[in-house]
């Protein structure tokens, strides 16, 4: 395969002269004799760019022969109860309709399913954590694999995921600032039989490291259980029940915050007077729970979309890697106090 340094070479300009003639650019300011001479040196060489490359072996969007796999790491059943990977989803099939493109669905149902689905795909996308083991059994089916919401072990791999332990870093310096110091944290999973239990919970990690720091770690202020509201629940049930009552309680997820909201209700407590609550993802209901929910905004939608947008400049020919890091947002509303936007 011919490359762009070779075109160079052959017509004396440099590489990212070939680059930009290559790909029409219009803001270049070339001689039009050096543009002859790299647009001669490409077809003497027999060039053909990556998209062209694509479009011959029929994997751009819009080719009959395109077929796009999702795995998703939860069953069909606990994505349901879980808003945050239900907008992931949609945000990849919302992009797989502007490309005309319908997906392969495979929900892990088992702990074995069956992968024979994804024979012939064109691109996989794992959606939420997965194994090094259980990739690689995805890559013998198809080279062209994106994770969405993790960052695999395999540093070859695209990825797109947001940083939720740095955003938790800049939570907890807000609390800080905020005046809270006993704050407590709700988070999961709990089911040590699943491999992913072994995955340090980057939350937590961070959470706990800046606990530490400012000697304030109590583990009584701390929980894990699931990651939906009935884990919330007995989450925040454990808590309360230690005797070492939080001033704010983080919970992993806003599903978690729901099952939180009645725990600390049935106490007799009252939010955010005699307990603040603040979790992440920003899912529809988080503004209509009363009082309304403080939360790290996840951008779902965007991160699938995005994941999806990699595959397809995979199936266009780039061949180096990236790893895409969304930034959050911290939405305050009435279930903690607030900083003073004044300053």
């Amino acid at each position: 395969m011919v490359t762009i340094k070779e075109i160079a070479a052959a017509a004396g300009v440099s590489p990212a002269a070939v680059s930009r003639v290559l790909n029409q650019d219009p803001a270049l300011s070339l001689s039009v004799a050096k543009r002859q001479a790299i647009l001669e040196a490409a077809e003497a060489l027999q060039y053909t760019t990556p998209r062209g490359r694509r479009q011959a072996a029929g994997l751009l969007s819009g080719s009959s022969d395109t077929t796009i796999a999702l795995v998703h790491f939860l069953s069909a059943e606990a994505e349901l109860g879980n808003p945050y990977y239900v907008a992931v989803r949609l945000g990849i099939e919302a992009r797989l309709r502007e490309l005309s493109l319908a997906p392969i669905q495979l929900f892990r149902n088992a702990r074995n399913p069956d992968l024979s689905v994804l024979k012939n795909v064109s691109g996989i996308i794992v959606v939420g954590m997965h194994l090094d083991e259980e990739l690689a059994d995805l890559q013998t089916y198809c080279p062209n694999l994106v994770a969405a919401d993790f960052m695999p072990g395999d540093a070859q791999l695209d990825c797109v995921t947001c940083d939720l332990g740095y955003a938790t870093d800049i939570l907890m310096n807000e609390l800080g600032s905020l005046g809270y110091r006993r704050i407590g944290f709700a988070g999961g999973p709990n089911d040590a039989a699943s491999p992913i239990a072994t995955m340090k919970e980057t939350r937590y990690a961070a959470y706990s490291r800046w606990m530490e720091n400012a000697g304030l770690y109590d583990p009584d202020l701390c929980a894990i259980s699931g990651f939906d509201a009935q884990g919330g629940y007995d989450a925040t049930t454990t808590i309360l029940a230690s005797g070492s009552r939080p001033d704010v309680l983080i919970t992993a997820t806003d599903s978690m915050a729901i099952g939180a909201y009645r725990a600390i209700r049935e106490k007799g407590l009252s939010i955010p007077a005699d307990l603040a609550v603040i979790s992440f993802n920003d899912i529809p209901a988080a503004q209509f729970l009363v009082p309304s929910l403080s939360t790290v905004k996840i951008f779902g939608e965007d991160l699938g979309a995005a994941a999806l947008d990699l595959l397809h400049e995979r199936l266009e020919g780039r061949d180096y890697t990236k790893r895409i890091s969304l930034a959050t947002k911290m939405i305050w509303r009435d279930s903690s106090r607030k900083p003073d936007p004044g300053l």
